[in-house]
């Protein structure tokens, strides 16, 4: 049995039920929390097996953890793992919804199952916490549905996927990924947390492609860590070797543009343009973005990997996961350029990430920015004179709608591809001659450094 688990054991069963006074905070947190719903007893009185079994669980989810938790967005908080992670434990213990039987109470022992052969010495991480605790409100009652849909899988009747969290204890991100995308590129809105945990389930060791070769295994990982087929990822070679055929330059710039991660909460870049992430990002960006999908943004997707003139600008969080995206595209000869839309992951779509949503936005103009300021020292002679965004889909149109520039008086013509750019109207992110103010802070756009 793990160190922290055979710890917690013998200190929970040692200390007051009403009053904590051993030394190590997190276990004395977690006493508090099952005291709050009559379950610190009913655990010292358990059996050994119904014990160790909990512990495990506990331990799983990080709650004998002591250092900061860090939110999806690679934040450390001022919370620690191990108080975050009681309190949910608390609360799906006091509202009982994540059992098999919906009128019944989740008991201590109904953990035995989940742990038979866990490894010692397993790190918490804070995804599966979020996952785990996941909670929907369904008029008054607050349903964990993704944890009953965990033990629903691995108690079910005809195929029963055993083993199934010992394997998102070890392996999340993966899982996480699988959840996130649909095998042939279709858009997800949220996560298909049952096919996706099928999927993880019975995913092979090595990527499932036909085709692959030394300089193609970086893609077919990345493809085959979301699950998607051999259609999606013959696409998406195909559009890298027309890259390489046709001499097309890693940046359109001639030189790379990012911001360091985690030198602010949300930083930006102009992805490389043979990056395999540029044919998932419509996964990882909550759009139709992704090569090969059925929806025009396919199109959007191999331009940013083999025109000359286009490129994914980006946004990573403190953890280095992209969480938004526009496709630029320069034409040089008229000095314009044009953003198709502005995607963002779905997760920063509710009231509270406000704060978040306009980070981002910044973050995006930064690389605006940053690309007027290299292509006229570049250029000095025909420097860019607007720099416009799509409406269509706009994922930021709240943002862009409150920046100074507001909507366009004029388009900039972005090609049928672009078709979101050309669907209902633009708004302008750049306009030579005049400045503007950012979400959370003020900049020339004009000014040359």
């Amino acid at each position: 049995m793990p160190g922290a688990v055979c710890y917690a054991k013998r200190e929970m069963n040692q200390i007051k039920l009403r009053k904590c006074t051993v030394p190590n905070q997190s276990v004395c947190f977690l006493q508090e929390q099952l005291n709050q719903v009559g379950l610190g007893a009913r655990l010292v009185a358990a059996d050994s097996t119904e014990q160790d079994a909990f512990y495990r669980f506990a331990e799983a989810l990080g709650c004998f953890a002591r250092e900061p938790y860090v939110d999806e967005n690679g934040r450390a908080t001022k919370m620690v793992l191990g108080q975050k992670a009681s309190t949910v434990l608390r609360q799906i213990l006091a509202d009982g919804q994540a059992a098999t039987d919906p009128q019944g109470s989740l008991r201590i022992g109904d953990f035995a199952a989940l742990f038979p052969d866990l490894p010692e010495h397993c790190p918490p991480n804070p995804r599966l916490l979020d996952f785990i605790g996941h909670a929907a409100r369904l008029g008054k009652q607050v349903q964990y549905s993704w944890l009953a849909t965990v033990l629903r899988l691995e108690r079910d009747s005809v195929t029963p996927l055993s083993g199934l969290f010992q394997k998102l204890v070890l392996r999340f991100d993966r899982a996480y990924r699988l959840m996130q995308a649909h095998p042939d590129g279709k858009q997800v809105n949220g996560l298909l947390v049952t096919d996706g945990l099928t999927r993880f389930y019975h995913a092979p060791s090595k990527p499932p492609y036909t085709g692959v070769t030394h300089r193609t295994k970086a893609l077919a990982n990345l493809c085959a860590s979301y699950g998607l087929n051999q259609a999606i990822f013959t696409r998406s070679v195909a559009a890298f070797d027309q890259a390489r055929a046709r001499q097309i330059p890693h940046h359109i710039l001639g030189t790379p543009l990012a911001e360091p991660i985690g030198s602010q909460d949300f930083t930006f870049a102009m992805l490389d343009k043979r990056d395999p992430e540029n044919a998932v990002l419509g996964i990882l960006c909550s759009c139709c973005g992704t090569v090969g999908a059925p929806y025009y943004g396919s199109g959007v997707a191999q331009m940013a990997i083999y025109a000359p003139d286009t490129q994914n600008l980006v946004v990573r969080n403190r953890a280095g996961t992209i969480v938004a995206k526009g496709t630029l595209r320069i034409l040089a000869d008229r000095a314009q350029a044009v953003v198709n839309t502005l995607a963002v992951n779905d997760r920063f779509q509710h009231r509270q990430h406000q704060r978040d949503q306009a980070a981002i936005f910044a973050a995006l103009v930064r690389g605006v920015q940053a690309v007027v300021q290299t292509y006229d020292r570049a250029h000095p002679q025909q420097p860019l004179q607007i720099v416009t965004v799509g409406t269509s889909c706009n994922k930021l149109l709240e943002q862009c709608l409150r920046y100074p520039y507001a909507t366009a008086d004029e388009q900039v013509a972005a090609g049928p591809v672009f078709r979101d750019a050309e669907k209902l109207g633009q708004c302008v992110l750049y306009r030579a001659g005049g400045s503007a103010r950012e979400s959370g802070g003020s900049t020339n756009l004009n000014e040359k450094s």
